[in-house]
């Protein structure tokens, strides 16, 4: 599948959260791709960071590829 190696190029890079996924590659189901690739034997790591929104703070899930 495509999205799955743009997924894993950009957070053997750098992080990518579900936001930037979508802006960046039209991707809009982060989470499923990094489990098809988890399952296909990669090792990603997965942190809650705080971003800013219009109405103020939420949580988000950034991944980042295991080196």
């Amino acid at each position: 599948m495509i999205q799955n190696d743009i997924v894993l190029k950009h957070i053997k890079k750098k992080p990518l959260t579900s936001l930037e996924a979508f802006k960046l590659y039209g991707i809009t189901r982060l989470a499923s791709r990094i489990h098809d690739l988890k399952e296909a034997g990669n090792k990603i790591d997965g942190k809650m960071i705080e971003v800013r929104t219009r109405y103020g703070w939420t949580k988000v899930k950034q991944y980042k590829a295991k080196k």
